[in-house]
């Protein structure tokens, strides 16, 4: 407390004794009314800060809210790009996999068409090259055949004995032809005996 708080009258000693508590008094009341101010300052002032705090603090608040609101929003659209690059990804490994596949089928598809006409081409000359060995097995057949019947027809002459006059029926160029042939031409043969 200062002087300037306490009154004039309060600042001089006073002479005698009732006017001593009086003073005291006073002093005390002065005292007391100073408290008061200071407090209600002191509230004053602090209520201000308390205002200045909880502004302050809802500021901050709000501060935090807006920043929990902006990191929602950028990892909801980092997590959406990521899910979104992600499904692409699977997406063209798909596609690979798929063209992978298409190509593997239609290279399996071609190396089996190829693989049917080198079978049909090497079967056609197979059976070419067959038909002309038959046909000329046939043919060396023809000429020994022939030349059988003429060697028979010497050896007849030789031997001086006419085909017909054999005890079995059977002329040498009959027994020299191949079964199959014999065997249709002996038929009528063993359907008389």
């Amino acid at each position: 407390m200062t002087a300037q708080d306490v009154p004039a009258a309060q600042a001089t000693p006073s002479s005698s004794g009732s006017s001593g508590y009086a003073e005291i008094g006073e002093r005390v009341a002065g005292v007391l009314s100073a408290a008061e101010a200071a407090a209600d300052q002191i509230r004053a002032d602090a209520r201000v800060e308390a205002e200045e705090l909880i502004r302050a603090a809802k500021g901050e608040a709000e501060q935090v809210r807006q920043n929990a609101v902006t990191y929602e929003s950028d990892t909801r659209t980092a997590v959406d790009s990521y899910a979104s690059e992600r499904r692409r990804e699977a997406e063209q490994q798909v596609q690979k996999q798929l063209a992978d596949a298409e190509g593997q089928a239609r290279a399996t598809r071609e190396a089996a068409e190829q693989m049917a006409q080198r079978i049909e081409e090497e079967g056609r000359l197979r059976g070419q090259a067959l038909r002309e060995e038959s046909r000329a097995v046939e043919e060396r057949l023809r000429k020994a055949l022939a030349g059988l019947r003429r060697m028979t027809a010497q050896l007849e002459e030789l031997v001086g004995a006419p085909a017909a006059a054999q005890t079995d029926g059977e002329s040498l160029a009959d027994a020299l032809k191949p079964y199959g042939q014999r065997d249709e031409q002996l038929q009528p043969l063993l359907e008389e005996r």
